[in-house]
């Protein structure tokens, strides 16, 4: 006796990730970049790998580097790819003082330098009106930002070259 009939064997779609959006890094050094993605085909529950390490489908907060993104199916099947956070350089602020002559006099100076960052860069100081000659002896600020938002500080610090302490005493006769 035999028994003859036909068998269909079903296979679930092929698992593909997608990357649909990256968003790189706002300011150096900062981790705020993300990706997005899309998973289709394959046996769900997924599971989602990023550099080796298990991850959930929200990857945000990420700093600047290379990744792989992997999606494994509950069969088994995984399907990667890769992607790269990029960043601008950091907005630095470098300040080279030039002390005051003496004690009481204002003739110190600053120059001020300023990298990185992304588009123009906006120098400010503290107090507003500070000039970068004819400086006295003190603390003062200089505050960078670029067109991003992204921002850096730095003190400036004149010193007296000669210090001169004088003590007048007056003697009656």
């Amino acid at each position: 006796c035999q028994k003859i009939g036909n068998t269909i064997i079903l296979q679930p779609d092929t698992l593909v990730l997608t990357l649909s959006d990256t968003t790189h890094v706002v300011c150096g050094g900062e981790c705020n970049g993300a990706i997005e993605f899309n998973v289709t085909g394959g046996v769900e529950e997924y599971i989602y790998t990023l550099n080796t390490f298990v991850v959930t489908n929200e990857l945000d907060d990420l700093c600047a580097a290379d990744y792989e993104l992997c999606v494994i199916d509950a069969n088994g099947c995984q399907s990667c790819n890769e992607f790269e956070i990029l960043e601008p350089q950091p907005v630095q602020i470098l300040v080279q003082e030039t002390p005051a002559t003496c004690t009481g006099m204002c003739d110190g100076s600053v120059l001020v330098l300023t990298v990185g960052g992304t588009g123009p860069l906006e120098i400010s100081y503290d107090p507003e009106d500070l000039q970068v000659n004819g400086l006295c002896e003190g603390e003062y600020i200089a505050y960078v930002q670029d067109s991003v938002g992204c921002a850096a500080q730095d003190t400036i610090t004149i010193f007296a070259a000669i210090v001169t302490d004088m003590i007048i005493e007056m003697f009656q006769s």
